[in-house]
């Protein structure tokens, strides 16, 4: 969602499904005043969303954001997490043997 002016509200949006690719670009200046520009490509036509400019907390919302697609065009792709998080147990995990019911005819 991109939000324009100071009088009048432009509001664009554009649906998680529809990006193919995002990069964030932050000068030296950007970093000293903490924000950055993100370019987004999306699937289909030009979109009035493929540079988002002077977006705060830079970091912080392109890995937000990078969760949220990944969640999204991942699902059922790999094992569940955040990227670069370690995976969980692979496999079945061991039972417990079964506890003996008294009636073996070896007692």
């Amino acid at each position: 969602m991109l939000v324009t002016s100071l009088l009048n509200t432009d509001v664009a949006i554009m649906p998680l499904s529809k990006i193919t690719d995002m990069r964030m670009y932050q000068t030296t200046f950007g970093r000293v005043l903490g924000y950055a520009h993100f370019f987004v490509e999306s699937a289909g036509q030009d979109q009035a969303l493929s540079r988002i400019e002077y977006v705060p907390f830079p970091s912080l919302i392109y890995r937000q954001i990078l969760s949220l697609l990944f969640e999204k065009k991942g699902a059922g792709a790999g094992p569940p997490g955040a990227p670069g998080s370690p995976p969980g147990p692979a496999g079945p995990q061991p039972q417990e043997p079964p506890e003996p019911s008294g009636n073996d005819p070896g007692d």
